[in-house]
Protein backbone atom coordinates (compact mmCIF):
# COMPACT_ATOMS: atom_id res chain seq x y z
CA UNK A 1 0.00 0.00 0.00
CA UNK A 2 1.82 3.27 -1.17
CA UNK A 3 1.38 6.89 0.95
CA UNK A 4 -0.38 9.31 -1.49
CA UNK A 5 -1.19 13.12 -0.56
CA UNK A 6 -4.78 13.90 -0.17
CA UNK A 7 -5.97 13.77 -3.19
CA UNK A 8 -9.03 16.03 -5.38
CA UNK A 9 -11.04 13.42 -6.61
CA UNK A 10 -14.20 12.50 -8.18
CA UNK A 11 -15.50 10.27 -5.46
CA UNK A 12 -17.49 12.24 -3.35
CA UNK A 13 -16.94 11.68 0.54
CA UNK A 14 -17.04 14.02 3.99
CA UNK A 15 -13.68 13.10 5.12
CA UNK A 16 -11.68 16.19 6.76
CA UNK A 17 -8.24 16.97 5.44
CA UNK A 18 -5.80 16.06 8.44
CA UNK A 19 -3.79 19.08 9.65
CA UNK A 20 -0.64 16.84 10.16
CA UNK A 21 1.06 14.32 8.21
CA UNK A 22 0.88 10.67 9.14
CA UNK A 23 3.83 8.97 10.15
CA UNK A 24 5.07 5.95 11.64
CA UNK A 25 1.72 3.60 11.26
CA UNK A 26 2.55 1.92 8.41
CA UNK A 27 2.30 -1.10 9.73
CA UNK A 28 -0.83 -1.01 11.41
CA UNK A 29 -2.14 0.78 8.54
CA UNK A 30 -1.04 -2.23 6.28
CA UNK A 31 -2.47 -4.63 8.27
CA UNK A 32 -6.15 -2.59 8.61
CA UNK A 33 -6.11 -2.58 5.26
CA UNK A 34 -5.13 -6.11 5.27
CA UNK A 35 -8.33 -7.46 7.49
CA UNK A 36 -10.48 -5.53 5.41
CA UNK A 37 -9.75 -7.46 2.50
CA UNK A 38 -11.81 -10.28 4.12
CA UNK A 39 -13.87 -8.51 7.02
CA UNK A 40 -16.69 -5.81 6.23
CA UNK A 41 -16.83 -4.79 9.27
CA UNK A 42 -13.49 -3.49 11.55
CA UNK A 43 -13.46 -2.41 15.09
CA UNK A 44 -10.33 -0.56 15.88
CA UNK A 45 -9.61 -0.26 19.74
CA UNK A 46 -6.87 1.19 22.43
CA UNK A 47 -6.82 3.60 25.11
CA UNK A 48 -7.83 7.32 24.50
CA UNK A 49 -5.31 9.29 22.03
CA UNK A 50 -3.33 6.33 20.70
CA UNK A 51 -4.66 7.12 17.38
CA UNK A 52 -7.57 4.79 16.36
CA UNK A 53 -9.67 7.46 14.44
CA UNK A 54 -6.37 9.23 12.69
CA UNK A 55 -5.67 5.58 11.42
CA UNK A 56 -9.23 4.86 9.78
CA UNK A 57 -9.32 8.38 8.78
CA UNK A 58 -6.05 7.90 6.41
CA UNK A 59 -7.32 4.40 4.97
CA UNK A 60 -10.28 6.25 4.01
CA UNK A 61 -8.29 8.88 2.13
CA UNK A 62 -6.22 6.00 0.47
CA UNK A 63 -9.23 4.41 -0.62
CA UNK A 64 -10.45 7.84 -1.64
CA UNK A 65 -7.38 8.39 -3.77
CA UNK A 66 -7.74 5.14 -5.47
CA UNK A 67 -11.37 5.81 -6.03
CA UNK A 68 -13.11 3.76 -4.24
CA UNK A 69 -15.97 5.30 -1.74
CA UNK A 70 -15.18 5.30 1.48
CA UNK A 71 -17.21 5.38 4.28
CA UNK A 72 -15.88 7.44 6.12
CA UNK A 73 -17.21 9.14 9.82
CA UNK A 74 -20.75 9.86 10.26
CA UNK A 75 -23.00 11.41 12.32
CA UNK A 76 -25.79 9.27 14.24
CA UNK A 77 -27.74 11.60 15.46
CA UNK A 78 -28.53 11.98 11.39
CA UNK A 79 -30.11 8.89 10.41
CA UNK A 80 -33.51 9.40 9.44
CA UNK A 81 -35.02 6.37 11.06
CA UNK A 82 -35.80 5.94 14.92
CA UNK A 83 -34.10 7.66 18.37
CA UNK A 84 -31.41 9.78 18.17
CA UNK A 85 -28.61 7.56 19.85
CA UNK A 86 -27.73 7.97 23.88
CA UNK A 87 -24.80 9.60 24.62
Amino acid sequence: MQRRSHPTTAVSHNLRVPVSSFIGRSRELRRVHELLQTHRLLTLTGVGGCGKSRLAIELCWLYAGAGIDPAGPTDPDATAEGPPVPR
